[in-house]
């Protein structure tokens, strides 16, 4: 593995946070060991705003074949994989049906995103699906199907560089509470009865 690709496109942040500021990996804003690591042959960063909050975390690798692996893990913990090459031009408007299957074993399909300005990149949401990283976290051979292809990785190195994403969206959560002014106290008010509590609508579960 090698180091990763210089930047990511600020679309990234366009699409999957509602047009937040991009960033380049060698920025001064990742240069503490806070917000820019490595970990398992993986580089990884965070990303935030100038108040300190989040907007995700990130880690990249790249592989022998050209092609780079990456995890991108927001402040819900939500995780997306994707994958990326210089040379791809993909549609973003296309159909990318994506198979992700882990030592042999079929996780799931699931459509493939393509970001506008960012057309050598298919990402695939995995969501807060524990099942499917602690498969990434013990596995040995990762493989995306497309278009009748197999990409293959290797994922060695790969449990301890997801934990350390995870710290890093923890840790930079952390952080901005720190830093968050505080907010003034309610006024007290005179007790009411209690009102039955609202009924939550059942969860979609998330699927691959």
């Amino acid at each position: 593995m090698h180091p990763p690709a210089s930047r990511i496109s600020t679309l990234i942040l366009a699409v999957f946070l509602g047009g937040l500021t991009g960033w380049t990996w060698s920025s001064p804003a990742y240069a503490s060991s806070e917000t820019r690591w490595s970990a398992g042959g993986w580089k990884g960063a965070s990303s935030t705003d100038k108040a300190g909050n989040l907007h995700f975390c990130v880690m990249e690798a790249k592989y022998k074949s050209g092609i780079s692996l990456l995890f991108l893990q927001f402040p819900s913990y939500k995780l997306s994989v994707g994958m990326a090459a210089k040379g791809w031009s993909l549609d973003p408007s296309g159909k990318y049906r994506m198979t992700l299957a882990v030592d042999g074993r079929l996780i799931g399909s699931a459509s493939g995103v393509v970001l506008p300005y960012y057309r050598h990149a298919l990402w695939l949401n995995l969501g807060n699906n524990r099942r499917v990283r602690e498969l990434l976290r013990r596995g040995r051979i990762m493989r995306l199907l497309l278009s009748g292809r197999k990409y293959g990785f290797n994922l060695t190195g790969t449990a301890v560089a997801l934990e350390r994403l995870e710290l890093c969206v923890t840790r930079a959560l952390r952080r901005s509470l720190r830093q968050r002014p505080p907010q003034p106290q309610p006024t007290p008010r005179a007790p009411t009865p209690e009102q039955p509590a609202p009924e939550l609508p059942a969860r979609k579960v998330e699927r691959l």
